[in-house]
């Protein structure tokens, strides 16, 4: 019996160790989900965090998971994204506090500063994500990027619009423990952006913004309207019963070279328009 509760004890030790030393660890390396909902947490996702210049402790790391695994559903759930499901897929974070180093980071590896908050490099397939004082600005950022990872491991499609559109949804995505499933919710900043857009009669073109293609950008005014019209389009494409499959079909789709291949939204690109402005103005 005293054995027995010598194991124990040791067993206690050796367990709170354990504990103490992952909790404020700054780089966890591949980290599987572990379930507090097993939806949520079932999928193919292993996260890698690389914390450059501060310390997080357990909680935020399972709130990064968290998200990482939001964004992964909303693709599949909302676009009808084929996940493999036989591979995990991947997701290297390197997150920095300091903004200074962040958009030092990305000098060296982009040349330019292409986003204040976040980017995710293919060449490195790496996220890099600015944190901020506040988690949920943070958690926004990290899904986008996360999003971008998903689209590039699986869509051939490349067409800037629609990347990122879809990632600006993202953005909002959420998780609903009740009903699990996860939701796309309305930014409402960038919707009042775009609305205010619209009443000077400056939105961009429908038939313009659908040939933004895969070139590379420097952040500019003209970009974050771009990207803000985009993910303003996209959300009210979701609006419409037919759409998502629209969507869907185009992420199949080689877009490498700015080609639109959706016959639905040429098609329709005029009655589109006026109905999406009629929605940015109701």
């Amino acid at each position: 019996m005293l054995y027995w509760v010598s194991l124990k004890k040791l067993a206690t030790v050796l367990l709170l160790g354990f504990v103490c030393l992952g909790a404020f660890s700054n780089n966890v390396g591949y980290t599987q989900s572990m379930p507090t909902d097993e939806l949520l947490w079932s999928h193919q996702v292993n996260v890698r965090i690389d914390a450059v210049d501060f310390e997080y402790d357990y909680k935020f790391e399972r709130s990064v998971i968290e998200q990482v695994s939001i964004a992964y559903l909303a693709i599949s759930r909302h676009f009808y994204v084929d996940m493999d499901e036989n591979n995990y897929l991947d997701f290297n974070i390197r997150l920095v506090e300091d903004y200074s180093r962040f958009l030092d980071i990305q000098n060296k590896e982009v040349g330019h500063i292409i986003s204040h908050t976040g980017y995710y490099s293919l060449d490195s397939n790496q996220m890099t994500v600015l944190k901020k004082l506040s988690d949920i600005e943070t958690f926004k950022t990290l899904k986008h990027e996360a999003c971008h990872r998903v689209l590039h491991q699986n869509s051939q499609n490349r067409l800037r619009w629609l990347n990122e559109g879809i990632s600006e949804n993202c953005e909002f995505a959420s998780y609903d423990y009740d009903t699990k499933e996860v939701v796309i919710n309305s930014n409402y900043n960038n919707h009042k952006y775009v609305k205010k857009i619209a009443k000077s009669e400056k939105l961009i073109p429908l038939n313009d913004l659908l040939d933004w293609g895969g070139e590379g950008f420097q952040f500019s005014g003209n970009v974050m309207l771009k990207q803000s019209q985009s993910g303003e389009f996209i959300f009210f494409l979701l609006s419409l019963p037919e759409a998502s499959y629209w969507l869907s079909d185009m992420l199949k789709q080689d877009g490498r070279n700015g080609d639109i291949h959706q016959v639905q939204i040429q098609d329709r690109l005029i009655d589109l328009q006026n109905d999406f402005e009629n929605w940015l103005l109701f």
